[in-house]
């Protein structure tokens, strides 16, 4: 159990792609008061919410050079306005609106620039969120997801990577390379992203048609399938046996490799399953492999974190009221195996946290490559008035500190223990060799 010591693709519901840029759109009303009042409700979200703690003005000013740059407005003039108002910004707000519309630039959404520059001047970033995307996000973390469980890598058309192993589209016999030329008798080729995901969605128990085939082969199957809830799998091993449960042990080495790809509600009972089957195999080291691994949400990072670590302090994050240290509870997975974890650009969020944590309690060494610092958490919210949501940071993760260090400093860039090369390079051995179970030639 952990305690606190006062002191967070694209997601198809079961379809994983590339993300494509959202809109902020808004919904018709009258003009001004619409500036107005959408502005102040993004504003004041943003005032409540971001890890932060920003004032109106400080929110305020990204909209406001936005404005006036697309307005032809003095930039300087206006934000000292905003200065000036403070908090109480509403009337000053009504007048830039007034001198927008009189500018050269009729063809512009005030209200959707001013959102625009609000959300590109907010500190680590915030983004629109299509409020379909915003409930799967949800379902992600909860490991909830509805659909028919492919990974697609989108091209000319969508083609599938993987499939989820036990949901609809595995048992169908989807396979890696296949490329979807029709969903429910629509060719994909005359689609956008967006549209495809319309299709894609639906509800449990709902029926969806695949058309499958190669590029290069006339070949073409329909694939009928019925959306269901399937958890996503985030622990992996070596290879799956007959049986379906994953082998950990890696060929020629006295050592158990576990890959985790992120850390949502379930990551934490797959990691103590694959320790069972790992202690059955009598193995002397575990090679944690973080390399691709996204965990965008705290509490699943700490569940994780706690799992792996005994006793003390895990690390700390920090929230709009303030820093919070986690304490591991006393026992631990791996206990008594030496541990190798390997790192990488694509390592974010909470398993940098994770990494940088077990190393600073000398739990593990670091493998791969530095990670991009990504400790910012964002969470998504509904703004009163737009059609869209809105994600924003609203806690940090930060560094891992002993007695001799200082407390505090945002999470930076993990860098390894041993630095391995490009992303063609193979750090396990590398890996076996610092743990003492390997040796070059």
């Amino acid at each position: 159990m952990v305690r606190a010591a006062s002191f967070l693709f694209l997601l198809i519901p079961f379809v994983f792609v590339e993300s494509a840029a959202g809109s902020f759109s808004t919904l018709h009303e009258s003009p001004r008061t619409t500036f107005v009042e959408k502005t102040l409700a993004l504003v004041d979200l943003l005032v409540a919410k971001h890890v932060n703690r920003p004032s109106r003005t400080q929110v305020l000013r990204g909209g406001v050079k936005r404005i006036a740059e697309t307005f032809n407005l003095s930039q300087e003039e206006w934000l000292g306005r905003f200065e000036a108002a403070g908090d109480e910004c509403g009337s000053t707000l009504g007048n830039l609106f007034d001198a927008a519309q009189k500018s050269s630039s009729p063809g512009s959404d005030m209200t959707v620039e001013m959102g625009r520059g609000i959300l590109a001047g907010t500190p680590g970033g915030a983004a629109p969120v299509d409020a379909e995307e915003a409930k799967v996000d949800k379902s992600l973390t909860a490991n909830r997801y509805v659909g028919v469980g492919v990974y697609l890598k989108w091209e000319d058309r969508p083609k599938v990577t993987r499939t989820f192993y036990g949901g609809p589209a595995h048992e169908a016999g989807i396979k890696p390379g296949e490329t979807i030329y029709e969903i429910n008798g629509l060719d994909t080729a005359k689609m956008d992203l967006q549209e495809f995901m319309t299709y894609a969605r639906g509800p449990s128990g709902s029926e969806v048609i695949y058309v499958m085939g190669h590029p290069g082969s006339k070949a073409r199957r329909p694939v009928k399938m019925i959306r269901r809830e399937t958890p996503r799998q985030t622990v992996s091993g070596v290879f799956r046996e007959d049986s379906g449960e994953w082998n950990f042990s890696l060929p020629n080495a006295p050592a158990a490799y576990v890959k985790v790809e992120s850390f949502d509600a379930s990551s934490a009972h797959e990691l103590r399953r694959a320790a069972r089957r790992i202690r059955d195999d009598r193995v002397k080291a575990v090679i944690l492999d973080l390399r691709e691994c996204w965990a965008p949400d705290a509490h699943c990072s700490v569940l994780v974190a706690d799992a792996l670590l005994a006793g003390g302090v895990i690390g700390s994050i920090r929230s709009k009221e303030g820093d919070k240290d986690y304490i591991a509870g006393p026992d631990a997975l791996f206990g008594d195996l030496s541990m190798a974890v390997l790192v990488g650009p694509r390592t974010r969020g909470g398993a940098e946290w994770l990494a940088a944590s077990l190393r600073m309690r000398k739990r593990a060494i670091l493998v791969g490559q530095n990670t991009p610092g990504a400790s910012g958490l964002r969470s998504t919210f509904e703004v009163p008035g737009w059609t869209s949501h809105v994600r924003f940071v609203t806690q940090w993760l930060l560094s891992p500190h002993s007695a001799d260090q200082s407390k505090g400093s945002i999470l930076r860039s993990v860098q390894p223990d041993k630095k391995v090369g490009g992303a063609d390079t193979d750090p396990i051995p590398v890996a076996l060799e610092s743990l003492g179970l390997w040796r070059s030639a």
